[in-house]
């Protein structure tokens, strides 16, 4: 997952947006997409922009070479099986999220497992990564499937596992499963 070569930079999204949105101000992935497609022309991959910095910065004046973003895909909301299906078909999907729990003291490799009074799901305020599922196993023997979710609060978060956050799955967790995108994107390759 570390490296993915395919991550978009969300620096660059912060910077460069026209919709006001930032840390403070936080708007849909579907409206992030559609600020993309209009008037940012694409964004550039993670790993060929400046790392991201938990603030807005300038966006710079000769822009870097940028993946075009032609379309979005959304998946149906609250389907967790249509967002496995989308995640193995197209790869890594937008997601918002209620960052609520994220920001709790826990031990960095558990799977979040919080109810809807503790996380509301209809209090989504932030944006993460889907990049992988998987089930473990509890110690009293229960089966737990969760994702695996790519934060962009750096790898020294504390309750994250170098920047990745673990989170049950089929649950629509912190409103995990209700506003989830895919981005369709033409790569140069030459």
């Amino acid at each position: 997952m570390k490296g993915y070569p395919f991550i978009l930079s969300e620096q660059y999204l912060l910077d460069c947006n026209t919709m006001g949105a930032d840390c403070n101000h936080t708007v849909s992935v579907v409206h992030t997409f559609a600020d993309i497609i209009a008037n940012l022309g694409g964004v550039p991959f993670e790993s060929q922009y400046r790392p991201y910095s938990e603030k807005k910065l300038q966006c710079p004046q000769h822009k870097p070479r940028l993946v075009n973003v032609v379309g979005l895909e959304r998946v149906r909301p609250g389907d967790e099986d249509a967002m496995a299906k989308a995640l193995r078909k197209h790869g890594p999907l937008s997601a918002g999220i209620n960052d609520k729990m994220m920001l709790n003291p826990r031990h960095a490799l558990d799977i979040d497992e919080p109810t809807e009074d503790q996380c509301p799901p209809e209090d989504r305020n932030h944006a993460v990564l889907i990049v992988g599922y998987s089930v473990a196993y509890s110690s009293d023997g229960r089966t737990v499937p969760y994702w695996i979710i790519k934060n962009s609060w750096g790898t020294d978060w504390p309750q994250g596992d170098q920047g990745y956050y673990y989170l049950r799955r089929g649950t629509n967790a912190c409103g995990i499963a209700m506003d989830v995108s895919y981005a369709k994107v033409a790569i140069d390759i030459s």
